[in-house]
């Protein structure tokens, strides 16, 4: 069954001869618990695409249908509570709050919703993540690497049924990027939730299930990867 469904969609960007189709009126189905790399060149439109999907910006045309809602026909605060209740986001620039906690930063997505955290719940993030010893630092004392787990603990905590990620280990080394993409998966496969990645990296794309190529804002191919590395 579908968690994503694209009709039609489409981002234009400039007017006349400097028009620009960012998104190219594309159709796009994601069923549930799949993992989805989503590769193109730079000025492809694979970060357009994962911004409309995540209910951030507004298409030209065209609808983003999540867990059965067209997003785009709600205004600003119900797109804004689906992308707090269903949707968590890892970018590449791990976009911590400089003066809380690792595990302060995690929980805040929780607090932000008026919720209060799981403590089990959140200790098991911490253990998965390998953030337990450093649960009590601030982002400038942890490694890139680190900063990203704490980022993808952040993504997990309400429990969201879809990860988006955008090139979420392009800060970081290859060591720390095969590493980082690894705990990604197991995540997203310990919660039986949804993964669609935007990266260049193609090595961090054959770990995921499917691909799908874009160049100028269409798909170019979209094909499932028979050689995914299980975790």
């Amino acid at each position: 069954m579908d968690i994503i469904t694209v009709k039609d969609l489409t981002k234009t960007y400039g007017k006349g001869d400097l028009e620009i189709h960012a998104v190219n009126h594309m159709d796009l189905q994601i069923d549930k618990r799949e993992i989805v790399a989503i590769t193109g060149t730079s000025g492809s439109g694979k970060s357009t695409l994962l911004h409309l999907l995540g209910g951030v910006g507004q298409p030209t045309s065209g609808e983003v249908i999540i867990d059965g809602e067209d997003i785009y026909t709600l205004k600003d605060d119900g797109r804004s509570s689906i992308r707090r209740r269903k949707i968590g986001f890892v970018f590449q620039s791990y976009n911590l709050i400089p003066i809380l906690t690792a595990e302060e930063n995690i929980i805040s997505p929780i607090l932000l919703d008026k919720k209060k955290p799981d403590p089990a719940y959140i200790d098991e993030l911490l253990e998965m993540l390998n953030l337990k010893k450093w649960r009590t630092h601030l982002p400038n004392q942890l490694s890139g690497g680190q900063q990203q787990r704490v980022a993808i603990g952040r993504a997990l905590a309400n429990r969201p049924r879809l990860i988006l990620a955008d090139e979420p280990t392009g800060n970081l080394d290859h060591e720390q990027a095969m590493e980082i993409m690894e705990i990604l998966i197991r995540s997203v496969k310990k919660y039986q939730q949804t993964l669609v990645m935007v990266t260049h990296d193609m090595d961090l794309a054959k770990m995921c299930e499917r691909i799908i190529s874009i160049q100028d804002g269409k798909i170019l191919s979209d094909v499932p990867n028979e050689s995914t590395l299980i975790l």
